[in-house]
């Protein structure tokens, strides 16, 4: 997917088309994500930002506002993985917003969220997600 355009700019246009439903912003410097604080409806969409701790740079974690179940099928979510041999347990995250999770959102960098989460709340393919409890991709 070399073409996949995955700019700030384009993140941002995904996440308020409604294809994704958590975009992370990052910038060097905080006050260069002023620009996208200006083009969000503060109204319709969370957004906090944070800094990365061990480089020092800034993000912007943006969602639309409601509840985790308002977006997802998590049953359906959770028998699709159940077939695949991979429990997994929805139980507190329907009723949890996805800013809930804007400062843990990447289970692969020590989060205390599991791997399904964050492929959801990023927009990942399910079965991209499956690949690596399964081993990766071969």
């Amino acid at each position: 997917m070399s073409d996949l355009d995955l700019s700030n700019d384009a993140l941002l246009k995904r996440l308020l088309e409604g294809k994704k439903p958590l975009a992370i912003i990052s910038e060097w410097k905080k006050k260069d994500l002023q620009k996208y604080h200006e083009k969000i409806d503060i109204e319709k969409y969370d957004l906090e930002t944070f800094e990365y701790k061990k480089t020092g740079a800034s993000y912007l974690a943006i969602a639309p506002k409601g509840k985790i179940k308002d977006f997802f099928d998590l049953e359906t979510l959770r028998k699709d993985y159940r077939d695949n041999g991979i429990d997994i347990d929805i139980t507190e995250v329907g009723e949890r917003s996805i800013s809930y999770y804007f400062d843990d959102w990447d289970a692969q960098n020590g989060g205390k969220i599991e791997l399904w989460l964050t492929g959801l709340l990023l927009g990942y393919p399910i079965e991209n997600t499956m690949s690596i409890y399964k081993g990766g991709v071969r």
